[in-house]
């Protein structure tokens, strides 16, 4: 795959060509020389590569490039060769290359870039080797990106790898759009984003421009996640779950996480995936300062009374009225909405007419309205309700034994959690110090 994306450059690449020069001209010698290896003078070795034949002189070989000093000085069988056989370089880049090596000037266009960085990585030329990694970084664009810094990873440069990376993150959007991103296997996908969290997060969270571009990476990072995903989900459906380990989700805005990632079918449907993202919303839980009112919901009639504390009286406002009889039910208020669990419609016979209908009220909209949502699991009379962190949880009540569920506004899905330990009803619950839920039962069934 990375050989067709590089076959693309051709055609993607704008820059027209750069031309590099070593920092000193080349002696009078190496002009000597060069002249020699043309009219004969002195040549005492031919660089071969393929069918194409190169004269040239071991001592200035030597002298330029490691890698013809360490064939010519050790005991090598090309030591003793008049002619020595180059593999892995095709004969233009040779030839540009022996040019480099004895007038000190060579011409990179997108045409030899890629050439000339194999060939130069090979034979151990680091000037060549930043040359052409110099191009290709001028080169970047939308297109070009995930093929250069596939190179760039290859050929181990640090040089421009933050800016790449930065690069991927700002232009995500555009570019897991393309069809070679979607083709990414997982490990080159894990690859492609494996320094932008050491890159974008060193020295993130104590420096107000690092953090928002560590909060950039990352939440790239993970959008990329997720749409590779989404591409992949028939032949890999349970990859996202060793991908999520390599998301920094402290970084990650707790918008994303609930309205965004945690919606996801591959996120839904895999439970390790649920239980870290549900600890993790927990951990990013912002404290809610409640008003000093109390909201009487149901009985009969069904409507809704605000009671304020400091009066005390209780008066009716223009709050709707349920649709349904509401006892034994559950209420919580969580942010700017109030949500009614389950409980019975029937006063008369309760227990048959238990439901596991939810309803929630917009306090911030205007006209209020009640709307319904996803029901919770099984059917709940007197059952105990609390939010943690904007997650809802309902235990216990009559005819669920030891059950127990919670509720993610952003997904709109009931999900079950571990058991109680004893049967509970009529009990209350209650989230102590933000870090753990706690339960204090009236009587048990």
């Amino acid at each position: 795959m990375h050989i067709e994306m590089i076959k693309r450059l051709n055609q993607q690449i704008t820059t027209e060509k750069i031309v590099c020069e070593r920092s000193s001209n080349a002696t009078n010698v190496l002009e000597y020389a060069n002249s020699g290896r043309f009219n004969g003078k002195f040549n005492d070795v031919t660089i071969k590569v393929n069918d194409v034949s190169f004269p040239a002189h071991r001592m200035v070989l030597s002298c330029l490039c490691k890698y013809f000093e360490a064939m010519f000085e050790t005991e090598m069988r090309e030591k003793h060769e008049d002619i020595v056989h180059i593999h892995g370089v095709t004969p233009n880049a040779m030839k540009l290359i022996l040019d480099f090596l004895y007038m000190g000037s060579i011409e990179i266009v997108k045409e030899n870039v890629y050439d000339l960085l194999s060939a130069s990585n090979l034979m151990q030329i680091d000037e060549i080797k930043t040359f052409c990694l110099e191009f290709l970084e001028n080169s970047l664009s939308v297109d070009t990106c995930l093929a250069i810094s596939y190179l760039f990873r290859l050929y181990g440069s640090d040089h421009s790898q933050e800016q790449i990376k930065l690069f991927i993150a700002r232009n995500i959007e555009s570019i897991i759009e393309l069809n070679d991103f979607k083709n990414l296997s997982k490990d080159e996908l894990h690859a492609l984003f494996k320094e932008t969290s050491q890159n974008c997060t060193s020295g993130g969270r104590n420096c107000g421009k690092r953090k928002r571009e560590s909060e950039i990476c990352e939440t790239s990072k993970c959008k990329s996640y997720v749409k590779w995903c989404e591409h992949n989900l028939a032949n890999q459906p349970d990859a996202f779950g060793d991908l999520l380990d390599e998301i920094d989700l402290e970084l990650l805005p707790r918008d994303y996480l609930e309205n965004v990632l945690a919606s996801q079918p591959f996120v839904q449907e895999n439970n390790k995936c649920l239980r870290t993202l549900l600890g993790k919303m927990l951990s990013q839980s912002k404290k809610i300062r409640l008003k000093e009112v109390v909201l009487s919901i149901g009985g009969t009639p069904t409507s809704v009374k605000k009671v304020f504390p400091a009066l005390d009286k209780s008066i009716d406002r223009s709050f709707p009225a349920l649709d349904r009889t509401c006892v034994g039910h559950c209420c919580v208020k969580m942010q700017n909405y109030i949500y009614v669990f389950g409980g019975s419609t029937s006063l008369n016979n309760p227990i048959q007419s238990i439901t596991n209908r939810v309803h929630r009220l917009n306090l911030s909209e205007e006209p209020l309205k009640w709307e319904e949502v996803a029901p919770t699991k099984k059917k709940r009379y007197l059952a105990a309700a609390a939010v943690l962190s904007d997650i809802i949880f309902v235990v216990g009540g009559r005819m669920c034994g030891r059950s127990s569920e919670y509720y993610v506004p952003g997904v709109n899905k009931w999900s079950t959690m571990t058991a109680m330990k004893v049967a509970r009803f009529g009990h209350s619950l209650v989230a102590c110090k933000g870090c753990r839920v706690k339960y204090f039962f009236i009587h048990s069934c």
